[in-house]
């Protein structure tokens, strides 16, 4: 089973995972380097509308989207573990290309407000003029290296 990391940072398997009740959604959302994401609602990815041309877009479309919503595919366990993996990385990307779907929609925008408030991603300098710039302006700060 693939070892996969909670946002406390402990590591669990998919079903230590499963019963704490955490969504692949918010699990996804809250690892490290995920922090520009917000949550997608379950409604959103439900419609299939909101899907159009992305099963085209993504390999093992329908295992990653089971793996996004929680449901357990019929033969997902006949799957060898490199397929696993593939599956694993196109729950990603079919989650990304969602999103940015999603953001763009009235629910998706302020979902984003909220995320990118202040509070959220600010790490203060002692850059005097950055700090001034920051707390007379609202801004989506961006870095260029990795903390």
């Amino acid at each position: 089973m693939d070892k996969l990391s909670a946002s406390d940072g402990s590591t669990g398997t998919t079903e230590e995972l499963s019963e704490v009740d955490t969504s692949w959604i918010a699990w996804f959302c809250g690892i490290r380097g995920n922090e520009f994401f917000c949550e997608v609602d379950e409604e959103y990815v439900h419609d299939e509308f909101n899907l159009t041309g992305l099963q085209q877009e993504v390999p093992y479309y329908d295992y990653a989207l089971d793996l996004i919503l929680d449901v357990d595919s019929p033969n997902s366990d006949q799957l060898t573990e490199e397929q696993q993996e593939t599956v694993d990385a196109a729950a990603e990307l079919l989650y990304g290309l969602v999103h940015a779907r999603y953001i763009l929609t009235a629910k998706g925008l302020q979902s984003m407000v909220s995320k990118t408030s202040l509070a959220n991603y600010v790490d203060l300098t002692n850059d005097v003029t950055l700090t001034l710039c920051i707390f007379t302006y609202p801004l989506l700060l961006l870095s260029v290296r990795e903390i």
